[in-house]
């Protein structure tokens, strides 16, 4: 058997249309622990530097 272990991974958001990057965050497996913890500073957001925004919508 064949057994896979990872030491984190890292997740990129991008919109449907056109597939532009609007978002990130990295994780990591705690030493302690063997928890999956988010890596410090690894979260990133287009919308907080201000070139990504919301589409308005509208609820019937």
């Amino acid at each position: 058997m064949l057994r896979c272990q990872f030491d984190g991974f890292r997740l990129l958001l991008r919109t449907v249309g056109s597939r532009a990057l609007v978002g990130s965050t990295e994780w990591y497996v705690s030493p302690e622990t063997g928890a999956y913890l988010p890596y410090p500073g690894g979260v990133w957001s287009a919308c907080d530097y201000g070139s990504h925004h919301h589409q308005e919508t509208t609820h019937a």
